[in-house]
């Protein structure tokens, strides 16, 4: 028998907002994970190999961020 994922009521987040959230959660004295830091651990992580991780976006000022 096949399941039925609802996707309408499924959570999502941008690589952007997750990295704010690991630093919101970041022990003391530790350095803060930059985005660009974040995107190259997904990248390098064996069990991903999606499209949807290699996007470009656009930072706070406009830059063109791969």
């Amino acid at each position: 028998m096949s399941q039925i994922i609802n996707t309408v009521n499924t959570a999502t987040m941008s690589s952007v907002e997750l990295v704010s959230v690991i630093n919101t959660h970041r022990e003391k004295g530790k350095a803060e994970l930059l985005h660009k830091n974040f995107i190259v651990k997904v990248e390098n992580h064996p069990g991903i190999d999606s499209a949807k991780f290699l996007a470009q976006y656009k930072d706070s000022t406009g830059r063109v961020i791969w």
